[in-house]
């Protein structure tokens, strides 16, 4: 499978013309095809060949710029131990996964995985207009950020997001020498030539992170979705980002779906979030009186009415299944959900190791919506939206380069359902050929049915929290 790469020389949001398509079929189902004009165009140079996955057919890259340091694992039964060690991937199902046992993780660390997972990136940059939502900047006056000199990518995977930011600094503001440190539990990072780079393996749900305290300018975590086991406090995860980070650093913090902050009482019952719904669930969009942003995603806020049971049957049953897999797994279904109150509670415990958090959140649909159609064009608009002001939006159809972005968003989705096959399908009891029909049939209804037309989308949001100076 080959990696989806952005066309050089763009660096504006879906600005060029484009076109796309979705394949129907068993062995192509949901695959994104034709071209997409957008953001990002140094990452298909940075991650052109992806390495190979350890344990795999071939010896994985190794970056000049890296440092493969030793395993950190520990907790981890012996023999489970011995098995990573000896080999790190295990092939169920046709995919290949963690070779470990202890780890409810249910996605597959194989290439088509791990391009989703770059594809995803694009699809941040492409929403956010930015890989980042902390405001970095040279005008300390203003309060703008101090682009940071070592960075944290916590669960980096391929390494995407810390050669992104690497290209961002530079071309930016003209920063070439910030120091990333990606850190997870394979080496799958192909070479990163140009970006001071180096890898830890670590399990930083098993032990605290191998670094000193007050290390990093910045730390970074995107979609701890899957990740966290039911017996893990988050809360003991995020105060090791904070302990790492230096007095006035930045804990970035991006998720696929944000709720919205709760109130002082709310927050002292976090493990009974009032909207237990899983993070992974779908919901949809209604109709919206601002105009949309240049990805064509729309900003929400707490007014923003989604409709928690989504039309669409189909997306009824992944909202359905995902939480059973999640829950039977025991994996929080509401990681996302707990980060703001969690970050809340730091801030305003006793010692105030936050000085700030500041959120952002956006929807992205997954197709033109049908009251899209109907609105009247209107170009260049520029809009406030609560804290957010909204310039050259949009309002009335979708152009091909915002159907595009859309598009994308669509392929994304239908590639998740693809790598959670082998445990959706044991998860809620169905037979291949159960699941083959049933697959078929959501491809033709996303389509070629046009069955995402009612708001159906996908969330992003961010957290970007500031350490106190005292901290």
């Amino acid at each position: 499978m080959e990696l989806y790469q952005a066309p050089s020389g763009s660096n504006s949001t879906a600005s060029n013309s484009s076109s796309s398509t979705l394949n129907v079929g068993r062995d192509g189902s949901g695959s994104f095809s034709g071209s997409f004009s957008g953001s990002g165009s140094t990452l298909g140079g940075r991650l052109g060949s992806t390495s190979s996955i350890p344990g795999g057919d071939s010896t994985p890259a190794t970056s000049p710029t890296s440092v493969r340091r030793p395993s950190f694992f520990t907790q981890i039964s012996g023999s489970s131990q011995s098995s990573f060690q000896s080999q790190p991937t295990v092939t169920r199902h046709g995919r290949k996964y963690i070779n470990d046992a202890t780890l409810p993780y249910p996605l597959p660390c194989d290439i088509a995985e791990l391009n989703r997972q770059n594809l995803r990136h694009l699809l941040f940059k492409e929403v956010f207009g930015t890989y980042y939502t902390a405001n970095f900047g040279t005008n300390l006056k203003k309060g703008e950020i101090p682009i940071p000199s070592k960075v944290l990518d916590l669960g980096c995977g391929t390494g995407c997001w810390s050669a992104s930011m690497a290209d961002e600094f530079a071309s930016k503001f003209g920063k070439k020498d910030t120091e990333f440190v990606g850190l997870d539990l394979l080496p799958i990072q192909p070479d990163l030539p140009g970006v001071n780079f180096r890898f830890v393996q670590h399990n930083f749900l098993e032990k605290s992170l191998p670094f000193e305290s007050r290390s990093f300018d910045m730390v970074f975590l995107r979609e701890l979705t899957m990740c966290i086991p039911n017996n893990i406090k988050l809360t003991n995860i995020l105060s090791e980002c904070i302990r790492v980070l230096k007095p006035g650093g930045v804990l970035e913090i991006q998720c696929s779906k944000l709720p919205f902050p709760l109130s002082p009482n709310q927050r002292e019952s976090i493990t009974n979030p009032p909207n237990p719904t899983a993070d992974l669930t779908i919901r949809s969009l209604p109709r919206m009186n601002t105009p949309r942003l240049p990805s064509s995603a729309y900003y929400t806020e707490q007014t923003t009415a989604f409709n928690l049971n989504p039309a669409n049957r189909y997306l009824q049953d992944w909202n359905k299944w995902i939480t059973t897999i999640l829950t039977s797994r025991e994996v929080s279904t509401v990681p996302c959900t707990l980060v703001g109150p969690s970050l809340l509670m730091e801030r305003d415990s006793e010692n105030q190791t936050l000085a700030s958090v500041t959120s952002k959140r956006l929807a992205l649909p997954f197709d033109e919506i049908w009251w899209e159609t109907e609105q009247e064009v209107e170009t260049d608009v520029e809009s406030g939206f609560g804290r957010n002001k909204i310039k050259n939006g949009r309002r009335g159809p979708l152009t091909e380069e915002e159907k595009a972005v859309r598009g994308l968003a669509k392929s994304n989705f239908g590639k998740l359902i693809e790598s959670l096959e082998p445990v959706m399908r044991e998860g809620v009891g169905l037979k291949v050929e159960e699941w083959d029909k049933w697959y078929r049939e959501v491809m033709s209804n996303f389509v070629k049915e046009g069955g995402l037309k009612n708001g159906e989308c996908l969330e992003f949001g961010a957290w970007v929290a500031i350490k106190s100076k005292s901290g």
